[in-house]
């Protein structure tokens, strides 16, 4: 899984964080900014939402690419339409800053030629529908796994448990339908939550770690096989088909009460190949010594 977060300067992986997301006013600076902040293999997202006149910075994005080759620019789907000839004319590749809700969406921003899209709210219930669009058009999806999402004037009435947002224990469930997580959180608990998720497990409040999650749930009260649930659900509970994720918050409660806790094993880091030799090869020295002495 990769990782994006928006650039501040106090956070702390800054050179070992997948992606950086910056915010451009159109200055010259974003040239010396970008190669100076970023390592080879970090990819920078330069977001174009606050530019009137492409023509006016079109030179300034070439000269970053040039020096930094690993690059995409975000741009508004309902405004900016119009950057898309010159972007593809200097072959700058572009995704929209706005959000996938509907397969309506999804199919025109494709069309479009966006390299990557975001999928958000009931959409992110449909993920195993949606991997064609990974298959047939190469397109990459993103999603923020730390805010539970609601469509507009619903959150009052939407039972939050239902809301898209994903547990760090399920990383390892979305890496075949996701490729980034965006860490939706800009304030001084970015660090914490990046490292939270690459880490798979949090046994504090989910409220502590999802944005406008509000209710009392324990992380380590949910039952393991909700992450899997809902990746391809396509959101039944909202037409009454489904109740699995209301009755795990249900069953939560009363693991809660009970001292009930589900901790999923942290996954071990996969050794290098020329570090797991070495470690054989010690291994069998060893064996070779015993033996030895055991014959002396």
């Amino acid at each position: 899984m990769r990782y994006a977060v928006r650039y501040n300067k106090d956070f702390r992986y800054l050179k070992e964080v997948d992606e950086i997301i910056f915010d451009y006013q159109g200055t010259d600076q974003i040239v010396d900014m970008i190669p100076a902040t970023l390592q080879e293999d970090q990819r920078a997202i330069i977001r174009l939402t606050d530019i009137d006149d492409i023509g006016k910075v079109i030179g300034y994005l070439v000269k970053v690419k040039e020096l930094h080759h690993n690059l995409i620019v975000q741009i508004d789907f309902y405004e900016q339409k119009d950057f898309i000839n010159i972007l593809n004319d200097n072959s700058i590749e572009y995704m929209f800053s706005n959000f996938c809700k509907t397969y309506d969406t999804l199919y025109a921003m494709v069309k479009l030629g966006a390299k990557e899209v975001y999928i958000v709210e009931s959409l992110a219930f449909d993920l195993e529908s949606l991997q064609s669009y990974r298959e047939d058009y190469g397109i990459k999806f993103r999603v923020f796994p730390d805010i539970a999402q609601y469509e507009k004037g619903t959150k009052d009435l939407i039972p939050e448990i239902i809301t898209f947002w994903i547990r760090p224990e399920d990383v390892e469930l979305y890496e075949k339908y996701v490729d980034t997580f965006e860490i939706f959180r800009t304030d001084n608990r970015t660090s914490v939550i990046y490292e939270v998720y690459k880490g798979g497990q949090w046994r504090g409040q989910v409220k502590d770690i999802i944005c406008d999650f509000e209710s009392d749930i324990g992380n380590a009260n949910i039952a393991p096989h909700f992450g899997l649930m809902r990746t391809g659900c396509k959101r039944k509970c909202l037409y009454n088909k489904c109740n699995v994720c209301t009755n795990i918050a249900d069953l939560a409660e009363q693991f809660k009460i009970n001292d009930i806790n589900i901790i999923k094993k942290k996954k071990k880091d996969k050794l290098p190949v020329e570090e797991r030799d070495k470690i054989i090869e010690e291994l069998k020295e060893k064996g070779k010594e015993l033996n030895e002495s055991e014959t002396d």
